[in-house]
């Protein structure tokens, strides 16, 4: 069962709860009291559909390993006998099938049986184990019956698929039809129309989350309120010799001279 078709039929649980409760004001053999009972068979045939159909997925889920596992084990036992055949120079008699194609392996397993039946001796004398050919054919019928299991599986999952599909819509239509005659009935009745309304409304999917903001990775900006200009003093060379000039304010000559005195250091000084 689809997510909508859960909706639906959860919808349909509501509509038969209000019948329950307003069981008193409809009578049974009335259009509306006649629907409501079709409505409530419907909806246990719904649930069995649903979990047929479950169940047969799941059987042709495990259908398909087994398949896959008997599949393998037969064309394991079908390259053994071509080998031992094209040891004794007969390989053309015992052509493996090409892979992909499991009723040719399956044909190929019973021509197997029958043609290497009157060889048994000789084949038992080229290593073949005593009963590989009644190995062949238990791990051949093995094989016949997981495709047939498998098969069976899908068939019931598409049967239980279609009867399901088919209630839903049923359901649909009985729904629609008490609309009206819920309208019709209930016309000066506000409260019982509300209970109508939230009872007959189908939920709608519900919204994915909307995806998180990016965060930027710590570090690739300034934090608020911070300068990238290091403080007056500190930081690099350049700034802090311009920082000491200014800072030499109260003996304008004096920071010059540090300037000076910095830039001149190979020049005596004034005699």
């Amino acid at each position: 069962m689809t997510d909508d078709d859960n909706r639906t039929n959860q919808m349909f649980v509501r509509v038969r709860e209000f019948s329950i409760r307003r069981s008193a004001d409809f009578s049974p053999t009335s259009v509306t009291g006649q629907l409501f009972t079709e409505l409530t068979a419907l909806i246990d045939d719904i649930d069995a559909n649903a979990t047929n159909q479950t169940a047969s997925a799941g059987h042709a889920e495990h259908g398909t390993e087994l398949r896959g596992n008997a599949r393998r084990a037969l064309r394991a036992d079908l390259e053994a006998i071509y080998r031992a055949a094209r040891a004794m120079g007969i390989e053309t008699d015992f052509p493996l099938p090409a892979p992909g194609n499991d009723h040719a392996l399956l044909h190929s397993a019973r021509a197997f049986v029958a043609t290497a039946a009157p060889l048994l001796a000789q084949f038992i004398a080229h290593e073949m184990p005593a009963n590989f050919l009644a190995d062949l054919t238990a791990d051949a019928d093995a094989f016949e019956a997981a495709i047939t299991a498998q098969g069976n599986a899908r068939t019931n999952r598409i049967v239980a698929s279609a009867a399901l599909s088919d209630g839903i819509d049923r359901g649909l239509e009985i729904v629609r039809k008490l609309k009206d005659l819920i309208r019709i009935k209930y016309d000066d009745d506000p409260v019982a129309l509300a209970e109508w309304t939230s009872a007959s409304h189908i939920e709608h999917a519900p919204k994915r989350a909307a995806a998180a903001a990016t965060t930027p990775p710590s570090g690739s900006s300034p934090p608020s309120g911070s300068s990238s200009t290091p403080p007056a003093g500190g930081g690099a060379g350049g700034t802090s010799g311009s920082g000491g000039s200014t800072g030499g304010s109260g003996g304008g000559t004096g920071g010059s001279g540090g300037s000076t005195g910095g830039s001149g250091g190979s020049q005596p000084p004034a005699q």
